[in-house]
């Protein structure tokens, strides 16, 4: 509750028999904890006494500083913000007779938590691979600043913003952030009310490294942090993955089909051929066809027992399988490596060994 500048609890109460506050020669609030112990007490100043409202309400601030409204003495509260009151004790003495009367309210409610300060955190991995998209988002728990206009300010404590790329989400679409002196905002100018929400955000790292930042949400009308969370993300290169289906034993004579898979990680795009060796074996004993739309065709091993899969031009480096089958004319142990090589680098590489038997192997 934030009424007044009070930030903490509220006890509202009503007087009875047609009596109002201008009855009263005193009235005192106080709020104990589940162990008895006060928290704090309010009492009435000569301003509420003069009023002629039946219902009344006594605020308790229980942290940050406030104006007072001249109602109320405000007592100092003695808890924190986690202490949470179990009872209400009101006492109210009418002037006319001297008689003190006490109410006791034992079923109180309220979330001391809504009660501290706002918060703000990133999901944001601590560790990334570059040239990938990277979803993330911030969350805001508002707390007693609910509503308030505020905007959020990511500064870059390390690294370069011209290595990355940052984009936030609104209507499903991606809109890209612009860094100023390695600070950046999200949201209009004017702000927008803190509410407990996560935004979504986007990252791509161009260059490996470490990357700091620091989130603050600010708020619009005096510039005042609100809350502010420090993290920092290591971008890494991370080598393409190539994978082959073709079983370690197969029969001799025998097509077989397989598939050979790649994933770019942070070589998203490249332009790629793929390399096979045999590295132990007869070229001549091996038979090889990739396929190409409805057609298998075939690929020749050189007298480096080399062959190559893709134009000479390249192909962009993706997530994708592509078909091939082969067979053996002759048993023994064949050993073959696939290397994704991007103009004269290897970039990502693995090796396998097949072993062709004469006859099928049997499981046990």
């Amino acid at each position: 509750m934030q009424l007044s500048g009070v930030n903490g609890y509220n006890v509202g109460f009503s007087l009875i028999d047609g009596k109002d506050a201008s009855d009263l020669s005193a009235v005192e609030v106080s709020l104990y904890d589940k162990d008895n112990q006060l928290l704090a007490k309010n009492t009435a100043t000569y301003k509420l006494l003069r009023l002629t409202a039946a219902q009344l309400s006594s605020p308790f601030n229980i942290d940050g500083s406030f104006q007072p409204d001249g109602y109320w003495n405000y007592g100092t509260w003695s808890g924190t913000i986690t202490s949470v009151p179990a009872k209400a004790v009101i006492q109210v003495t009418y002037e006319g007779n001297g008689i003190t009367y006490t109410a006791i309210n034992n079923k109180l409610n309220g979330d001391p938590a809504k009660l501290g300060a706002s918060e703000i955190s990133s999901n944001l991995s601590e560790h990334a691979m570059v040239k990938q998209d990277l979803e993330f988002g911030v969350k805001t728990v508002a707390n007693r600043s609910a509503g308030e206009m505020v905007r959020v300010k990511a500064t870059l404590t390390e690294g370069s913003a011209q290595s990355f790329d940052l984009m936030y989400q609104e209507n499903n679409k991606y809109y890209p952030l612009t860094f100023t002196d390695n600070v950046t905002w999200y949201g209009p100018e004017s702000g927008f009310p803190l509410a407990d929400l996560t935004s979504s955000f986007k990252i791509n790292f161009k260059e490996a490294g470490t990357y700091g930042y620091k989130l603050e949400v600010v708020r619009v009308s005096d510039n005042k942090v609100l809350a502010s969370t420090t993290n920092s993300v290591e971008a890494s290169v991370v080598a393409p993955v190539i994978e082959s289906s073709l079983p370690a034993s197969v029969v001799v004579n025998t097509e077989t089909p397989f598939s050979v898979g790649t994933t770019p990680n942070s070589y998203p795009g490249s332009s790629v051929r793929v390399k096979i060796s045999l590295t132990q074996g007869d070229t001549t004993n091996v038979s090889l066809f990739y396929q190409e739309g409805d057609q298998f065709l075939p690929l020749t091993f050189d007298e480096n027992s080399i062959t190559w899969f893709g134009p000479e031009s390249g192909f962009p480096l993706a997530d994708l399988t592509s078909n091939f089958k082969v067979t053996f004319s002759a048993a023994g142990t064949y050993s073959y490596k696939l290397e994704i090589v991007s103009g004269d680098q290897v970039i990502g590489q693995k090796s396998y060994q097949v072993e062709v038997t004469d006859t099928p192997a049997v499981e046990g």
